[in-house]
């Protein structure tokens, strides 16, 4: 599914493996190794309709040019992707601060009857 040896794609990887249980995700910070390519993202392994919030900061840069390369490929295979791009490291400070953006994204206020 993912070529080389990934540290942290495990949200996108059960996404695609159980994409039916899934219609939101927010990897934050995704990383992988050198030479990561996201093989197997494509219109047929993605179920759509599938939402991705992400995040990653300016100064992780290995995170954040996977985080982009894993939404780029998503967004291809046509699943709506927001990336929030901040300056920031790989540091929990930045993840709650888009966590609190990407909670109501995901989950929006379902209209009363």
């Amino acid at each position: 599914m993912f070529q080389k040896k990934s540290s942290w794609v495990g949200a996108l990887a059960l996404v695609l493996a159980a994409g039916d249980a899934f219609a939101q995700a927010s990897p934050f910070s995704a990383g992988a190794g050198a030479g990561f390519e996201p093989l197997g993202i494509d219109e047929q392994s993605v179920q759509l309709p599938l939402r991705i919030y992400s995040t990653a900061g300016t100064l992780e840069l290995p995170f954040l040019e996977t985080t982009r390369v894993l939404l780029a490929a998503f967004a291809d295979a046509g699943a709506e992707t927001v990336l929030v791009e901040r300056v920031a490291g790989h540091d929990s400070a930045q993840w709650l601060t888009t966590f609190a953006e990407a909670a109501p994204w995901a989950f929006p206020p379902q209209p009363a009857d």
